[in-house]
């Protein structure tokens, strides 16, 4: 009996947690005029050293070409205190987005964090695009770090390609790609008061055939290429690589 109490008691409190967020994110999206027409996504995270701030992020359509769904967008990211339920810092970056063939996927912000100096905590959004060919498939994704300073928000990077997928492919069985997948490291070594950061990055040949035997399936033969490093320093307000 004690079990099922426990059970019951744990559900209603994961539902009041869901409840709350949901209320959150409806008050952030209604200071921000969030609507479906205007906006493309929208995503939120607490803020790391501030349990009391939630930050938000929305992609604002700036142009929208209604023949074929292309459009640019703006981002904004917002600072958004808990304990008096208003914003508190906005930034948007203007035409930060383009959807064409290659299509924007919802921007989302990631769980990482990153200490980049001993007082200073960076949080990163998402961002990735899909191709829409089949015989030339295609995809990226991006990360941009950003950090509080003084419950402001500041931009610390333009994208840092953490993956990319491409090739040609006859919808069969032959195809000819390359896969790059990269790893951001927190470096010890510092520039002008942040740690630099390591990029290790690793690209894989992909080729599949026919096989030669009737019914079987297609042969993959995935050969890891030569590694890559990359270092990004602190340099005039952003890191750049060195």
């Amino acid at each position: 009996m004690r079990q099922i109490i426990l059970i019951i008691a744990i559900a209603f409190t994961s539902l009041a947690g869901v409840s709350q967020q949901n209320d959150l994110e409806q008050t952030i999206k209604t200071q921000m005029s969030y609507n479906d027409e205007d906006f493309f996504c929208f995503d939120t995270r607490k803020l790391a050293d501030e349990p009391n701030v939630t930050l938000a992020l929305a992609v604002r359509y700036s142009t929208i070409l209604h023949d074929n769904d292309d459009f640019t967008a703006n981002l904004l990211l917002v600072l958004f205190d808990t304990t008096t339920n208003k914003i508190i810092n906005t930034l948007e970056e203007p035409r930060k987005f383009t959807s064409d063939a290659v299509a924007l996927q919802p921007v989302v912000f990631e769980f990482a964090n990153y200490k980049i100096n001993p007082k200073t905590t960076a949080f990163s959004i998402s961002v990735a695009y899909e191709g829409s060919s089949r015989v030339n498939p295609y995809s990226t994704k991006e990360v941009f770090l950003y950090t509080v300073i003084n419950r402001k928000i500041v931009a610390l990077s333009n994208g840092i390609t953490i993956s990319e997928f491409h090739g040609k492919w006859d919808t069969k069985c032959t195809f000819d790609g390359k896969k790059t997948t990269s790893v951001l490291h927190i470096n010890k070594k510092m520039t002008h008061g942040f740690y630099d950061l390591n990029i290790k990055s690793t690209k894989t040949s992909i080729k599949s055939v026919p096989s030669k035997q009737e019914n079987e399936d297609c042969i993959e033969t995935n050969t890891i290429l030569t590694p890559a490093n990359y270092l990004l320093k602190f340099r005039n307000t952003k890191y750049s690589i060195n």
